[in-house]
């Protein structure tokens, strides 16, 4: 019998990292349940049957098991554009998922052929590790919502790891992760925003560095009683066993006993064990060569265990545990190192455990080695738990792998060495201790022995000096790095992107960007101004730049071509004065390129002429602006006096009172250039008086050969040139006394 399928939605329980809705599809059926997740932004679907919905609290889990992370190498991280790049598109990563970015290698050690030999100098870009969500996915190229805060080199081999998220989740079957191949894996990670139930456990052991392989070496038949001594060597030198892969790659196909970080070295020939792997603690030391034949060479020195690696909440770094190294073998019997535990990392709201565990141990090497060194065990990983509350009990389990044990053909003769045991792991949690509710067992794994020989055998049941590793441990104060920032890409638009400024105007020029964080501004005007406005006059044609600098150290460069008009000076003309009731043109200096406007706009043809004709009525001022295309202007003004004609006065006293005793010609500067004859003459047509016969005489005073002349009409003539052109005046004047 089936029912109609109903939606419900709900909050999800609090969680110390986020918040979101989960909606049940439920469909009420006989048939057995089965769950699926659905990739939705921000959103999971979770299709489920013989659920409750109505009034019920909602209690769907997701079951899994197997591998439930998808593994993505990066060969580049564009900060830029926030983006990485995947060898391939990525199958299986949708818009929206939680993805780990995560550099796994690329610590600097020492090189030095002594006892320094693979310690670290520094851990460089190696461990550095952040969580993001998926914004946009094309082909190959991934790009992230939040900023990628912390540097990653390609080389140190980087990877994007996909996180699945539930609501409520419960681990049916044993959940692992891909084991490290040299490029991606070794980790194991998931969200439960609800309750992650143990019905089976989480299980890394061994899916972290590898274990050095088996390289079979020339035996060394006599010689030196205590063998090869070298810390590094080559293949080619066919003298020790390979060293166990760590966070550093100088190690790599590289030989002999010097640990390559936290990778165990390898047995040096004849016949030692291999270093134990590391992580939180030191691996132990390999086996010993032991009661060799009398002239045969010796086996003093087996491989060195890893050297141990910091977890702290100042560098928040998380590393694979290292493999241990193989042993010198001369018979090709030897067996290989273990491999390190992995990452395992886990956000919850609740855990509960039911008494199964996480495990992120290191191997144990279980082969027994015949007459050959062995290899030495893998170190413990990591294990981080970001939950708020426990439900029931859960153990978290990091040894370090046992190094292996060895057989030998002959009781107490030639007793070859077993290997180290690799070190603990460590838990990380928020809490300042192991909560009660959690049983954490980090010893180290303890070193291989001999076995096979009767007990009177001086090598029975005996390490040969191999020793164990060292006890992980528990750290606090866990604060995983969730990337926050927002990713807001780069932009830059200028205003304007070109320009034409007169020469002495202002120009106003603004960079309007977008970027992550707060941009900075850097021009190239006079004053390297750091604003995104800018106020400057420039003096010559240029091209004004600016470089914008997110916060991320992108930059972009913007400029803006301003070209410098010289500048237009009109010159009008001209100043002069008119006679009352003429016209003149008006001129400038500047030619038909140019627009003009004068003003004012009466008593004149057209304003908008280069050359109008003007006919004022009284003095007036005349101002021009002309207008080159560009826009840039310039203004000049002149004055237009007008005169009312040549007044000459009708009547005139020479009664010696020094007011008016003299007939003259007006004031005339402003419109006539200069006198052609000036001459008064009286009834009888006599001339009384020649301007020219005594041009130092300004004008008649009345009298003719210094006698009075008697009161009466007499009769003026004057021509003067005005305005280029000869004009005469005539008419009487009075004399009076």
């Amino acid at each position: 019998m089936s029912f109609p399928r109903q939606l419900c939605i709900k909050p999800i329980e609090n969680h110390p990292r986020k918040k979101n809705f989960v909606a049940y599809l439920v469909n009420f059926t006989s048939s057995p349940i089965h769950t699926q997740e659905t990739r939705m932004p921000n959103i999971r679907i979770l299709v489920s049957g013989v659920l409750l919905c109505a009034g019920l609290a909602l209690s769907a889990q997701t079951p899994i098991s197997g591998v439930i992370n998808n593994y993505y190498e990066v060969t580049g991280i564009d900060k830029c554009n926030n983006a990485v790049t995947l060898t391939a598109t990525p199958i299986g990563l949708a818009v929206g998922d939680n993805v780990m970015l995560i550099q796994m290698r690329g610590a600097d050690t020492d090189a030095d052929n002594d006892n320094t030999y693979g310690s670290i100098l520094n851990y460089a870009k190696c461990g550095n590790y952040e969580l993001f969500t998926v914004q946009a996915i094309a082909f190959n190229v991934v790009t992230l919502n939040e900023v990628v805060n912390k540097l990653y080199t390609m080389s140190g081999k980087v990877q994007l790891v996909r996180i699945p998220e539930y609501d409520n989740v419960e681990v049916v079957g044993t959940v692992t992760g891909l084991p490290w191949n040299g490029t991606i894996g070794g980790i194991v990670a998931l969200i439960a925003n609800g309750t992650l139930t143990f019905s089976a456990d989480i299980d890394a052991t061994g899916i972290g560095f590898r274990g050095a392989a088996t390289v079979v070496n020339t035996p060394c038949l006599t010689g030196s009683p205590t063998g090869f001594d070298g810390y590094v060597s080559t293949i080619m030198e066919d003298k020790a066993g390979k060293k166990g892969e760590g966070i550093a790659a100088d190690g790599d196909d590289r030989y002999a006993r010097g640990a390559s970080a936290n990778g165990g070295g390898g047995g040096n020939d004849r016949q030692t064990g291999g270093g134990g792997g590391s992580s939180y603690a030191p691996g132990g030391a390999g086996g010993e060569l032991m009661y060799p034949p009398a002239g045969s060479c010796g086996g003093t020195y087996p491989g060195i265990g890893g050297y141990p690696l910091i977890f702290d909440n100042a560098e928040n770094r998380i590393f694979l545990g290292g493999g241990g190294g193989s042993g010198s073998s001369n018979l090709g019997t030897g067996v290989p190192g273990g491999n390190g535990g992995g990452i395992v990392l886990i956000v919850a709201n609740t855990i509960d455990g039911n008494n199964f565990s996480v495990k992120s141990n290191g191997t144990n090497v279980t082969a027994v080695s015949m007459d050959d060194g062995a290899g030495g065990g893998g170190g413990a990983g990591v294990v981080l738990l970001d939950v708020a509350n426990f439900a029931s009990n859960l153990t978290v389990q990091v040894h370090g792998g046992s190094g292996g044990n060895v057989d030998n053909t002959f009781d107490g003769v030639n007793c070859v060495g077993p290997g180290g045991g690799g070190s603990g792991g460590v838990l990380w949690m928020p809490s300042g201790a192991v909560p009660g509710s959690v049983t954490l067992d980090a010893i180290g794994g303890p070193s291989g022995v001999t076995v096979g020989e009767a007990a009177i055998s001086p090598c029975f049941n005996s390490p040969n000096n191999a020793t164990d590793g060292s006890d992980g441990g528990f750290v606090g104060s866990l604060a995983l790095p969730y990337a926050t920032e927002p990713y807001i890409p780069l932009t830059l638009d200028m205003v304007p992107d070109d320009a034409v400024v007169c020469q002495g105007n202002e120009l106003f020029m603004s960079a309007v960007a977008t970027g992550t964080g707060n941009p900075g501004y850097l021009w190239n005007d006079p004053d390297a101004s750091t604003t995104p406005d800018v106020f400057t006059i420039p003096e010559n044609d240029f091209t004004y730049t600016v470089v914008v600098t997110d916060d991320l150290g992108c930059q972009l460069i913007g400029e803006v071509v301003v070209d410098v008009i010289d500048s237009v000076e009109i010159t009008a003309f001209p100043d002069t004065t008119l006679e009352l009731g003429n016209s003149l043109t008006l001129y400038s200096n500047l030619d038909d390129t140019y627009t003009y406007v004068w003003t004012p706009a009466y008593n004149i043809d057209d304003p908008t002429a280069a050359n109008p004709v003007v006919t004022p009525y009284e003095t007036t001022m005349y101002c021009v602006t002309a207008t080159h295309p560009t826009g840039c202007t310039s203004t000049d003004c002149i004055t237009i006096i007008v005169a009312a004609g040549v007044a000459f006065p009708n009547a005139f006293t020479p009664n010696g009172d020094f007011v008016n005793d003299v007939f003259r010609i007006p004031p005339v500067a402003n419109l006539c250039e200069d006198i052609t004859y000036f001459k008064v003459f009286n009834r009888w047509g006599q001339i009384v008086y020649d301007y020219f016969a005594d041009p130092t005489v300004e004008g008649w005073d009345g009298t003719l050969n210094g006698k009075p002349q008697e009161i009466g009409t007499y009769i003026y003539l004057v021509q003067m040139t005005c305005d280029g052109e000869p004009r005469t005046y005539s008419g009487p004047v009075h004399l009076l006394r």
